[in-house]
């Protein structure tokens, strides 16, 4: 051995290097400089590490470039640069991007773990212990998988799927019932049935004797139902007065009783989906106050926006029989609101996805990536306004009638979607929309990448996880077949 050198031993492989250049690219904090100021120069050093990984430390004070080799794992050279105390920016910029890949995806992954794991709360006492609300509560909701017993786990999971295949059953009928239900409304208006105020029925057939007729001060015709209600006509500007009713006419079109069923209007043909709705309702009503008997914590409870979300649509559905009730006796009561409430019931099918690995993991990135996304929805917008101002002035006000028009043209172009409702006419015009088009589509293949691969990282390790523990309980019971078959024989 040469004077001044140092000589490891790795796994039989023997290794020589210069003491002086240890230290030179160590310094005295490393904690392989604090261990050879502990033995002779003369003396080989045994050294129990990963051998590629420590060719590369050796390497790194040679030649002063650190690197990760593509033969190594990084989480194993990780660990090494943690056991030897050495700074992760020593790492140059090729190998950096990997290390620093690897810490974020650690760590969103432990997040994610920490994230799927339940309260302390909620982690009660083993099996033997449990209480009645317990059991309910862990079948209702499916928290099996804090209970320690075995056995108890498989039951608790059977009855949720049993609990849960019920819910979604219900789930689903109150969906095709109300889109079945629509298609009887449009039904109704082909035969030339339409719904008046407050649900009143009109044919084509109705005498314009029945109907008030009375000029708009703009000179346009206005015919008015008179079948209960009670309109006062003394003032013909009231119309132009009514800013609420403009604005709800602006978002809703139409009567909301042109658009949900209500027993006013139901026939022998529609009354089933009526008597539907009421079976649902009676269930979801019983599940709610059986959630609510055996949850642990009624405040954790409605903490939950999902849970927030099943009671509000509930008590909207009630609000319905109300309206149902005022319609019946001819009351004024406006409560097109609350009727407009029923197009919500179709988010309950949002409550079983909460318990789809996918979707845990889509929230759970879309959380993380939460300022990518707000970055995304800043371009987007600066990308409108831009556009929309440009495309406005380029065209006439026949094709464009008003820069927030622009906008949603600037909307649909930069989204790829395009509707063709407002499409540009001049040169300037659709160069204006090549180019809204084309950053739209390099501007999501730029940021939607960020949430794809969060994504993917998460579910393969998810997916990966659940083969492993599939595969490791076929073999626990492929080992104790054959236990029995070895038992057996020596019987025989």
């Amino acid at each position: 051995m040469e004077s001044g050198c140092i000589a490891f031993n790795l796994n039989g492989f023997r290794y020589e290097i210069s003491k002086e250049k240890v230290y030179q690219t160590f310094g005295n904090s490393s904690k392989l400089t604090k261990q050879l100021s502990e033995f002779p120069l003369n003396k080989e050093i045994r050294v129990d590490r990963p051998r590629h990984v420590f060719e590369a430390i050796l390497d790194y004070c040679n030649t002063g470039h650190l690197h990760i080799p593509r033969n190594v794992c990084t989480g194993a050279f990780v660990e090494e640069m943690e056991f030897w105390e050495i700074d992760p920016r020593c790492l140059e910029r090729c190998c950096f991007h990997r290390y620093a890949t690897y810490i974020r995806d650690r760590e969103n992954l432990n997040y994610f773990l920490q994230s799927l794991q339940p309260n302390e709360e909620e982690i009660s006492e083993k099996s033997s212990n449990m209480s009645l609300k317990q059991k309910v509560w862990r079948a209702v909701e499916g928290r099996a998988e804090t209970v320690g017993s075995k056995t108890l786990q498989t039951n608790q999971t059977f009855l949720f799927q049993i609990c849960g295949s019920v819910s979604l059953f219900f789930v689903v009928l109150t969906i095709l019932n109300i889109a079945l239900s629509t298609v009887q409304l449009s039904q109704m208006d082909s035969m030339g049935i339409h719904v008046g105020d407050k649900g009143s029925l009109m044919t084509e057939d109705t005498p314009t004797s029945f109907m008030d007729h009375r000029e708009h001060s703009e000179n346009h015709a206005v015919y008015i139902s008179t079948f209960n209600t009670n309109i006062s006509w003394e003032n013909d500007t009231s119309l132009n007065n009514s800013t609420v009713e403009d604005t709800a006419s602006f978002i809703f079109p139409d009567d909301a009783h042109q658009k949900i069923l209500t027993t006013s209007q139901a026939q022998n043909s529609t009354m089933v989906h009526l008597y539907l709705e009421h079976i649902a309702n009676a269930f979801f009503t019983v599940e709610l106050i059986v959630r609510l008997f055996a949850c642990p914590s009624i405040p954790r409870y409605f903490r939950d926006s999902f849970n927030i979300l099943d009671f509000v649509l509930l008590v909207s559905s009630y609000g319905r029989y109300v309206v149902m009730i005022a319609d019946k006796y001819g009351s004024n009561v406006d409560a097109d609101f609350i009727l407009y409430l029923q197009m919500f019931r179709v988010l309950r099918i949002v409550r079983f996805l909460k318990h789809v690995t996918a979707f845990q993991i889509l929230c759970f990135s879309l959380k993380l990536g939460i300022r990518d996304l707000l970055m995304m929805c800043l371009f987007l917008t600066m990308g409108i306004l831009i556009f929309s101002n440009f495309l406005y002035y380029m065209e006439s006000s026949k094709d464009v009638p008003s820069i927030p028009d622009a906008w949603w043209f600037s909307i649909v172009t930069m989204t790829t979607v395009g509707f063709g409702d407002i499409t540009p006419k001049t040169v300037t015009g659709k160069i204006i929309g090549g180019l809204c088009a084309l950053t739209g589509v390099m501007m999501f293949s730029l940021i939607i990448p960020i949430f794809v691969n969060t994504f993917q990282h998460l579910y393969q390790y998810v997916a990966l996880k659940e083969r492993r523990e599939v595969r490791y309980d076929a073999k626990q019971i492929g080992a104790v077949s054959m236990r029995d078959i070895e038992v057996r024989f020596q019987e025989l």
